[in-house]
């Protein structure tokens, strides 16, 4: 019984905790929208994937390459990009779960200081595991 309720919590917990990691290419980080914008721009003339913006809480602006399921894809478009983007000195980065919520609704510039109220707002679930007594008399 006490078997049966610990797996039961692990795999619930596990279900929980659990999120779907996406990656996408960091090309350019710039301090202003207008650099990032060029950055895009250059991107966009030698390729026909998804380029967005973010701009980052210290007022940053990153500019990223597409949005992939696994790093491996993401090092193969890596490989396989254009000269201008290779010269940027592009990396694979997990993106955050705010950015892939915002990015699902098609946005091509995220502003992570005015995140969407509905963003702000999620909390994540957080899992209490109640201290359980065991008996030694069961067996």
């Amino acid at each position: 019984m006490l078997n049966r309720c610990l797996s039961l919590l692990v795999f619930s917990t596990s279900i929980i905790y659990a999120s779907v990691e996406k990656y996408s290419i960091s090309v350019c980080t710039t301090s202003t929208l207008e650099y990032a914008q060029i950055c895009k721009k250059r991107i966009l003339t030698n390729s026909t994937a998804d380029v967005f913006i973010v701009k980052t809480e210290d007022n940053k602006y990153v500019t990223y390459l597409g949005v992939y399921d696994d790093k491996k894809q993401a090092r193969y478009i890596i490989k396989t990009s254009s000269s201008y983007v290779k010269q940027q000195n592009p990396f694979v980065k997990i993106l955050p779960e705010d950015i892939i919520t915002i990015k699902a609704k098609n946005e091509m510039y995220i502003d992570l200081k005015n995140k969407p109220e509905e963003i702000k707002s999620k909390e994540r679930i957080r899992v209490i595991i109640p201290l359980l007594k065991i008996d030694k008399t069961e067996n």
